[in-house]
């Protein structure tokens, strides 16, 4: 048996999360996602969701010094926000290299809140779940059936023809697909 020595620990880069146990009718698709200074799109990206029925958002704020989670707040209730301060610099000990805090902060998703929903997202606040069948991600997924996760092919959209940087808000997806799907007079 080895006491002493260079031999690197049994648990370096071989992590592995066993998600919970699913409760008993659990249903929805929630989003976790980490952010920092998102104060500015924040609100198309909380709201686009919500309107293709997102349940909940488990928000990782990693030391944000703007608005962003005051934005979140003002347009999601209690029921549907989830906030948990999260600067997270962790180190593997046996590389000397920082592990990802994002990464760590999905696992604390899944462990903690994974057993509430048919699916969970991992998504950042500049990406979009938008379904191309049914009115709602849920409904989309319905078609995959008993595959436990889901890989979502990834499409940039570039600079969409703009010349300079649009303001917030100016989100066309957003506007036109959240507008349809919000009782009159909701929309923010």
């Amino acid at each position: 048996m080895r006491l002493f020595g260079k031999k690197k620990p049994p648990f370096s880069k071989q992590l592995a999360v066993t998600p919970p146990k699913a409760k008993p009718g659990r249903h929805g698709v929630a989003i976790a996602a980490t952010v920092k200074n998102e104060a500015e799109y924040i609100a198309d990206w909380a709201l686009f969701h919500r309107s293709v029925g997102v349940r909940h958002f488990y928000i990782y704020d990693d030391g944000s010094s703007d608005e962003s989670i005051a934005i979140l707040r003002s347009i999601l209730g209690p029921d549907e926000l989830t906030v948990t301060p999260w600067i997270s610099r962790m180190v593997d000990l046996s590389e000397k290299k920082p592990l990802n805090g994002q990464v760590i902060a999905y696992a604390h998703a899944v462990l903690n809140f994974g057993a509430d929903y048919k699916w969970m997202a991992f998504i950042d606040v500049d990406e979009f779940l938008l379904p191309k069948s049914g009115s709602t991600v849920e409904e989309a997924l319905a078609e995959v059936k008993g595959f436990p996760n889901v890989s979502l092919p990834w499409h940039m959209f570039a600079t969409s023809g703009h010349k300079t940087k649009p303001q917030a808000r100016s989100c066309a997806i957003s506007h036109c697909v959240v507008a349809s799907r919000l009782p009159a007079g909701k929309m923010q």
